[in-house]
């Protein structure tokens, strides 16, 4: 699996992986003049301990008689979160406007989204919402009311259960951090690849759709004194 810089190897016992290893050392510093990180670089038995890769963690762990991928969020990924979330709820008491609101959500659902592919992702955001229980409520209690979402907008009925107790701040229901499912990593196509021209041919007709539904959800928007740049971000 790669993004970007980032990769690693899966391989299914010791002598396959020190092989790789190897390989791939030599091929980065041969033809692309490329030294790997020793510290980064290494060879990790998932079955006894786990690797982490852009923030996730990785472990093989045993299901019946099969071993199955259990992985969730790195722990000091997890504090930098924490420390981001007590930021802009401090914010937010300071600042109780719409705009900071959604913020607000912006930066939930973007965390939510990015660790959904998590097979624990769920216990690692109830933790984490209830370590931050005490502290959003006491700074939100005189600037917002405590409440079971009532006729929500539809980003939070797409995104989000009513069954979850939140703040409703300048009449923006703010998205509750405990309130996320994993969502499953699907394989893709070995032909959607940008090297061919079928290729990229088959990758423009899978995006079209989504292009059309978007620029549709742009022109309906409206979010005042808001560019339709922000509203796409959001």
């Amino acid at each position: 699996m790669r993004y970007a810089d980032d990769f690693k190897v899966l391989c299914r016992d010791w002598r396959t992986a020190q092989k790789w290893y190897h390989a791939v050392k030599l091929y980065l510093k041969d033809r692309l003049k490329l030294d790997i990180s020793p510290e980064k670089s290494q060879i990790v038995n998932l079955r006894k301990r786990e690797s982490e890769f852009l923030g996730f963690t990785i472990r093989a762990s045993k299901k019946g008689n099969k071993r199955v991928a259990h992985t969730g969020i790195k722990a000091s990924k997890m504090q930098k979160i924490r420390a981001e979330a007590k930021r802009r709820i401090q914010i937010l008491r300071a600042s109780p406007t719409a705009q900071t609101a959604i913020l607000f959500n912006s930066f939930v659902l973007g965390i939510h989204n990015y660790f959904s592919r998590a097979t624990h992702v769920n216990v690692a955001f109830s933790r984490l919402a209830y370590d931050l229980r005490a502290f959003m409520y006491n700074r939100l209690k005189l600037v917002g009311k405590h409440k079971h979402p009532a006729n929500p907008p539809p980003t939070y009925k797409k995104f989000y259960s009513t069954g979850f107790r939140t703040f409703k701040v300048a009449n923006v229901y703010l998205f509750p951090l405990a309130n996320v499912k994993t969502v499953n990593a699907l394989s893709f196509s070995q032909e959607l690849t940008t090297y061919t021209e079928a290729g990229r041919e088959r990758i423009t007709k899978k995006l079209r759709p989504d292009i059309k539904q978007q620029i549709h959800l742009l022109l309906k928007s409206n979010i005042p004194n808001r560019s339709v740049f922000v509203s796409e971000k959001v």
